[in-house]
């Protein structure tokens, strides 16, 4: 019975160092799930998208369509994380008046709304050819 419970605990204490092992290797890659919060203001949009550790020059944002990209990748001696957000704009924000700071592990998007006078009908004059 003592020698069951011995080769149990063996048997666990190697699943142990397994995991400890697993731990402790270098280049461990982790995907993180990001917060992402938003609130709309009377001049356009904000998003605030959690990025704890990231600097500036690990961060990249990309504009493609109405999509916004947030890719990130932060190396530490043991660790590898890596970011990935896409958010879809709509069509009454200016996504070229785009603003990204970042600050304190939070990264705030602001999206200013489409001038309204590009909104308003226009009337096209007709002429002879």
């Amino acid at each position: 019975m003592l020698s069951n419970m011995l080769s149990r605990r063996n048997g666990f204490g190697t699943l142990f160092d397994t995991y400890l092992d697993v731990l402790n290797a270098s280049n461990l890659s982790w995907s993180m799930d990001i917060g992402t919060q938003f609130y709309e203001t009377d001049t356009g949009i904000v998003y605030t998208i959690d990025v704890p550790g990231f600097k500036e020059q690990d961060l990249t944002v990309e504009i493609k369509d109405r999509s916004i990209s947030i890719k990130g990748e932060r190396k530490t001696p043991n660790s590898f994380y890596k970011i990935n957000k896409s958010l879809t704009i709509s069509s009454k924000y200016n996504l070229d008046g785009i603003n990204a700071e970042l600050e304190d592990g939070l990264l705030t998007l602001t999206i200013p709304l489409k001038d309204t006078k590009d909104n308003a009908i226009k009337q096209i004059e007709v002429k002879k050819k």
